[in-house]
């Protein structure tokens, strides 16, 4: 499967880095992300969980 680049979405994605940052100290939480279909929900909860990932959180 073939991965686009995430456009237009860097407000959400320093939101989700700063809370993956945040578990990384843990402090666990909760994300709800929402929208309208074919927004890039996906992709941008499939970035975060990379990057936490890639910190072993």
């Amino acid at each position: 499967m073939q991965r686009r680049a995430l456009l237009g979405r860097e407000t959400e994605r320093r939101a989700l880095a700063a809370l993956v940052e945040q578990a990384a100290s843990g402090s666990g939480g909760a994300v709800v992300v929402r929208g309208a279909p074919g927004i890039g929900k996906s992709a941008l909860v499939a970035e975060a969980a990379a990057r936490a990932a890639s910190r072993g959180t």
